[in-house]
């Protein structure tokens, strides 16, 4: 048998430089024409007051084209498909290129407590390039990895991966961020996110249980708030601005169960007591927001215009300077 030549491998090797390629190019592509462009480098110009911080709730609630003129400048931030990982993630990124006075983070159901590093998350980070900038510190995400090798080695095989072993499921990311993205932009539209019947069940999924799901996060009075939130309070305060807690507005089978719960109740005041203690932090509560209803809502979760200009006014008073909240 003659022996074989480097031109038998080299479909091989052209293979593999292509997924190597496609692997660097689609990431960077996405820094240069993603995340930057319709968002950082916006942000850079804007150079706002508050920057707001959150998922699409606030995505589609905060609508730039309702605000009044005499109040502070906002920028919103929020992103859709995000959880407490992603915003904080987000939020270092927004502090690395201006310097707000104030940040707002818009919160729902049991989010300040949610811990989670799930492996969509990893995919939807890596894709738009923030979860991968100056955060290789493993500990930080898992600070027992011996309690959990399982999610580890997801995390670690996902940060590695050539990326296009998984495009199908970054495709689906780029779309759903991509919505969130370009909220504001779709002001005129009912609901930016799609108004659908999944997101009506997303919306009593979230309150399903949600008084077993507290009880595991709870001791005596207190709740162990998640570390990604806290890190979003300290990131804020070591770069001089103040954070506003912002409870989102509830449809009315969301307040009911809400009002319900003790458990629900005693978190509530948790947050405020521990999460806003600091000179200046605030903690506001937009769930039972006067002039929101049912109709205000496109699907149980996400403010139609209508609901989306009663909240936006009503936050622009809050974050109005004392003189200029008349």
């Amino acid at each position: 048998m003659a022996p074989p030549t480097l031109a038998r491998f080299a479909p091989y090797a052209i293979f593999a430089f292509g997924l190597l390629a496609l692997d660097v190019t689609v990431p960077r592509y996405a820094r240069s024409h993603f995340i930057p462009e319709q968002m950082m480098h916006s942000l850079g110009a804007a150079r706002p007051e508050v920057v707001l911080i959150g998922n699409s709730l606030l995505a589609a609630g905060y609508r730039n084209g309702v605000r009044t003129r005499s109040r502070p400048s906002v920028f919103n931030a929020a992103i859709g498909a995000t959880t407490p990982l992603e915003n904080f993630v987000t939020l270092r990124r927004v502090l690395a290129q201006t310097e707000p006075k104030t940040v707002v983070y818009g919160w729902y159901s049991t989010q300040l407590v949610d811990d989670a590093v799930k492996i969509d998350d990893i995919q939807g980070n890596r894709l738009v390039s923030v979860l991968w900038a100056n955060t290789s510190d493993l500990s930080f995400f898992f600070p027992r990895p011996q309690e959990q090798p399982i999610d580890v080695a997801r995390f670690l095989l996902m940060k590695h991966v050539p990326l296009a072993a998984y495009a199908p499921l970054v495709q689906g990311r780029l779309e759903i961020s991509r919505r969130g993205l370009a909220a504001d932009k779709n002001a005129a539209s009912a609901n930016p996110f799609g108004a659908d019947a999944d997101f009506r069940r997303m919306a009593d999924a979230s309150w399903n249980d949600i008084d077993s799901r507290l009880e595991k996060r709870r001791t005596g009075s207190t709740f162990s708030f998640s570390r990604f939130v806290v890190a979003m309070r300290d990131n804020a305060h070591s770069r001089g601005a103040k954070i506003v807690w912002v409870a989102m507005p509830l449809a009315s089978r969301a307040r009911a169960t809400a009002s319900a719960s003790a458990t629900y109740q005693s978190y509530v005041e948790a947050a405020h007591r521990e999460l806003a203690s600091a000179p200046g932090d605030r903690f506001l509560d937009a769930s039972e927001l006067a002039g929101i209803d049912d109709g205000s809502f496109a699907d149980g979760l996400h403010l139609n215009e209508r609901g989306a200009r009663v909240f936006t006014q009503w936050l622009d008073d809050q974050l109005a300077p004392p003189d200029d909240s008349k």
